[in-house]
């Protein structure tokens, strides 16, 4: 710990140069969901995904997410309900995104900005999203995803056909 003593010698006198780290401070954070329906929204029906991985970056020299310079500050874990929030920050620039590798197995980011900021998807195609801050809360920061449907489809070929069996044009 840094300490530094000041004397303050006369009644009255005001010292400005003590510093003791109170805010204001910033919270980010929302809901990490299943968007079963696809469409970008959080409908009634939708749950959220626990279990998620979601981190916080302070934006690099070039002040953009996504630039390969954002440097990470925190990482937290959904609920059970999918929330996450960050806590006790101070106003600046920030990124959030999601951990893809602790999804459940294929589930895939959904459509962004289909509606109004606190009901929708923020983030495009899995990108971070930026954040800037100054003071109170930024609950609004939703990342949605869907499961992909899996499709089959088999194609049977004879390539020698089965002894008895004639073969047409030949």
């Amino acid at each position: 710990a840094i300490v530094q003593q000041v004397e303050i010698a006369a009644a009255g006198e005001v010292y400005l140069e003590a510093d003791f780290g109170f805010g204001p401070f910033v919270s980010i954070g929302d809901y990490v969901w299943n968007d079963a329906n696809r469409n970008g929204r959080q409908d009634g029906a939708e749950s959220g995904l626990s279990g998620v991985t979601v981190n916080l970056y302070t934006r690099g020299p070039d002040n953009q997410c996504n630039g390969g310079d954002d440097v990470l500050v925190a990482s937290t874990v959904t609920t059970a309900a999918g929330f996450y929030a960050f806590g006790g920050l101070t106003g600046g620039a920030y990124c959030v995104d999601v951990d893809e590798s602790t999804l459940p197995l294929g589930y895939v980011p959904t459509v962004a900005n289909a509606t109004v900021d606190q009901a929708d998807s923020d983030s495009i195609s899995g990108a971070k999203v930026a954040v800037t801050t100054t003071a109170g809360a930024y609950n609004t920061i939703d990342f949605g995803f869907y499961q992909l449907r899996a499709s089959l489809r088999v194609v049977k070929t004879l390539t020698d056909p089965p002894t008895g069996v004639a073969v047409v044009g030949q």
